[in-house]
């Protein structure tokens, strides 16, 4: 039984002592699933935290990725956020998808990093 995306070839037949008919043949096509991203909103930090790691996830298992919209205040490398200075820091999170599953939308959080 096929479980990811595509298409198909299916045959029925029957065959047996009190019935005979001909083979019929279609095509399954099994489309790519929606996806979604849980990315629970950020607390505001103090500078002097350095760094935190992040933790947001796909519907479909697949693995997130973050990257931050800027960099002038903070950084992203793989889940760990590094502090840079003060101001307004913007992470997404994002899932491009694979052969089963289309690409989530992006979520974008952002939070205060104070003095």
């Amino acid at each position: 039984m096929p479980t990811n995306a595509g298409s198909y070839s299916v045959v029925a037949s029957l065959n047996n002592a009190l019935y005979t008919a001909p083979n019929a043949t279609d095509t399954l096509v099994i489309g790519m699933a929606s996806q979604t991203i849980t990315f629970d909103p950020l607390p505001n930090r103090p500078l002097s935290d350095g760094f935190f790691n992040l933790n947001a996830t796909a519907s479909s298992g697949l693995t997130v990725t973050y990257t931050s919209l800027t960099t002038n205040k903070c950084t992203v490398n793989n889940k760990k956020v590094t502090l840079v200075a003060t101001g307004t820091c913007t992470i997404r999170a994002s899932q491009a998808g694979n052969s089963n599953y289309y690409p989530a939308p992006n979520v974008d959080r952002s939070f205060n990093i104070t003095n």
